[in-house]
Parts: structure tokens; sequence; C-alpha cells
């Protein structure tokens, strides 16, 4: 979420509201893509969790298998480079923010 890409954008409401001693650490690193041994398997799970899932259904398309192996064919084509040896694994990255009352 770019909103809160910079960290004084977190810290600020934080300390508005009461709180102390806010800090605001970046967290980077690789994370499991569903447990998926592979970019089919991680992209099925995808397709049926979070925005692909939903994009899907608010498009009324979900249950068109063309439009839904297009999608899913996307997806394991974008994914392939994250697969290894440990299953697909994407690079993520967030804040980890802690602060006092």
């Amino acid at each position: 979420i770019v909103a809160v890409a910079a960290p004084d954008r977190v810290r600020r409401p934080l300390t508005a509201a009461g709180l102390a001693s806010v800090e605001v650490a970046p967290l980077e690193g690789d994370l499991s893509v569903g447990g998926a041994r592979d970019a089919d398997e991680a992209a099925r799970f995808l397709l049926e969790i979070g925005p692909a899932s939903r994009a899907l259904r608010e498009a009324g398309v979900e249950a068109d298998a063309e439009v839904r192996e297009r999608v899913l064919a996307a997806a394991r084509e974008a994914l392939e480079r994250f697969a290894g040896p440990d299953g697909v694994r994407a690079p993520f990255a967030a804040w980890l923010v802690t602060a006092r009352r």
C-alpha cells in the first residue's frame, strides 16, 4: 500500500493517538505462496483466494472455463521465476511497527 510506504505516515497517527516509542522497521524476505510446490499449484491457490479470485467473481467470469484457464496460464507464467527447490517463494516487504502506551 503506497499510502504507508513512508515510515512517518505510519508513525504520525500512532503518536497522535497517544502511543509512545513508535518504531517502524523494514521487514523483507521471501514468502511461501500457499505452500505450493510449483508454479501451477501456486497459481491455482491464488485463483481460489484473494484479489484474483475476487476479480474473476466480480467480472462475472469465475465459472467461465476458458477465461479461468487464460488467467491461470498468465499467473503460472508470472510465478515461474519464483519456483525453486523449496517451492514457490516470492519476495515481500512490510513494516514491523511497535509502540507503547
